[in-house]
């Protein structure tokens, strides 16, 4: 219905968080002019400095380039995660940037995020991206969180070791 269809993409996710500049396609020119006079009423308009930087990427190919190049990275990533916690299931996507790991039932999602915290792991458990009571027995890691590659693999060992270990043996109390 492109009579009544707003699109807006936003490019901090897909190229640089700091990046501070979304596009908005509107049905038409009247709409377009009504969204304009309502953003600049509620919102901070961005940098134009920004928004030049990202229009001279977008035309000159930079854009795609860091796209591709993000998109390699989070592949690469996915490929070490793969590896080092073959021995435990996930869900993923191929050239996601996040991976789920249903927790062993020895562990309560609350007691393994700190577990594993105390290791110096930052994990988000499950309830934090659901809105259902019955949320699935499962942490989300990052892979994109570490400076590099290495520094996740480090990580991730640390985390199939606290996989493979029982929650009773790492009570303190």
């Amino acid at each position: 219905m492109p009579e009544r269809t707003y699109f807006a993409a936003s490019l901090s996710k897909c190229i640089v968080p700091g990046l501070r500049v979304s596009f908005l396609m509107t049905p038409d020119r009247d709409s377009a002019g009504l969204l304009a006079n309502a953003l600049r009423a509620s919102v901070q308009m961005p940098a134009f400095l920004m928004v030049a930087v990202v229009t001279r990427w977008l035309q000159d190919g930079s854009a795609d380039a860091m796209i591709s190049a993000i998109r390699d990275e989070a592949a690469a990533r996915q490929k070490l995660a793969a590896e080092v916690l073959a021995r435990h299931a996930f869900s993923r996507h191929p050239n996601g940037h996040h991976i789920w790991i249903p927790l062993p039932r020895s562990w309560s999602r609350t007691e393994f995020a700190s577990h594993v915290q105390r290791q110096g792991l930052a994990i988000v458990t499950a309830e934090t991206f659901s809105v259902e009571e019955s949320q699935p027995h499962a942490i989300r890691v990052c892979l994109g969180a570490t400076s590099s590659r290495s520094e996740l693999v480090r990580a991730l060992e640390i985390l199939a070791t606290a996989l493979k270990s029982s929650a009773s043996r790492t009570r303190v109390i």
